[in-house]
């Protein structure tokens, strides 16, 4: 079963200091089933509030897991936020989504879970010295911050300032920006194929004989998969050119 009845309004109840600025926008982007961490049109999303002329965009993923390096197509810098949690819950992060962060940051650590943060920090940092980095060597890759308290949120902050700063000096700010929009490209693409692919009326009809043999185990998934893929191939040609 697959369901996506999105948010309650999220961000807005947890960023309450955030969201009454008049400087500030926030705008939940439901991901609507989409895979990746990202909704679909969360790109054209972050374009449209630089083009606004706002300075800082922060783009807030599903969560962590294997698929959520797809947030790197959209921005400049990643920050894998991480709770007081460490040795075989870290095991549950993906190496790709380490490798893929340029900041790590251990949360809570405030209170009783001051001294799990920092056990936390120290697995973290372990875990990162066994992972390539381009970053430059002068910016810590793990810290300890407080979202209660604010302890640590300015080192944070100067660290990603600091990243900035230098992806712009080497180069590295528009080698990436390209790299991203042609990444985006084929984001799109795929989600108009996937579009027309539910929309074809043949597609669907065969779907709806292979699930019940799938079902039944008469025939593979990858088989079943196929049938689709053929119906979809055969209606291509009826379907409207603007997806």
């Amino acid at each position: 079963l697959q369901r996506s009845g999105g948010s309650i309004l999220g961000d807005k109840t947890r960023m309450q200091n955030l969201s009454t600025r008049a400087q500030a926008f926030v705008r939940p982007s439901p991901s609507r089933g989409a895979l990746g961490g990202v909704g679909q049109a969360t790109a054209e999303a972050v374009a449209l509030c630089e083009a606004g002329g706002l300075d800082v965009v922060l783009v807030e993923t599903l969560g962590t897991g294997q698929a959520e390096t797809h947030v790197s197509h959209l921005v400049d810098c990643v920050v894998l936020v991480l709770p007081p949690a460490g040795g075989d819950e870290l095991q549950g992060i993906k190496k790709g989504v380490l490798e893929t962060a340029h900041l790590v940051l251990v949360n809570k650590a405030d209170g009783e879970l001051f001294g799990p943060a920092q056990r936390a920090l120290a697995d973290v940092a372990s875990a990162l010295s066994l992972s390539p980095s381009s970053r430059h060597p002068s910016c810590p890759r793990a810290l300890a911050v407080s979202a209660a308290t604010g302890a640590g949120v300015q080192e944070a902050w100067s660290v990603i300032r600091r990243l900035s700063k230098e992806a712009h000096r080497s180069g590295e700010f528009d080698t990436r920006r390209a790299v991203q929009r042609k990444m985006q490209i084929w984001d799109a693409v795929q989600h108009s194929l996937l579009h027309a692919l539910h929309s074809s009326p043949l597609a669907r009809k065969e779907e709806s004989a292979v699930e019940v043999l799938v079902a039944e185990s008469t025939i593979p998934t990858r088989i079943a998969a196929s049938k689709i893929i053929e119906a979809f191939y055969k209606d291509v040609s009826n379907l409207p050119t603007a997806l």
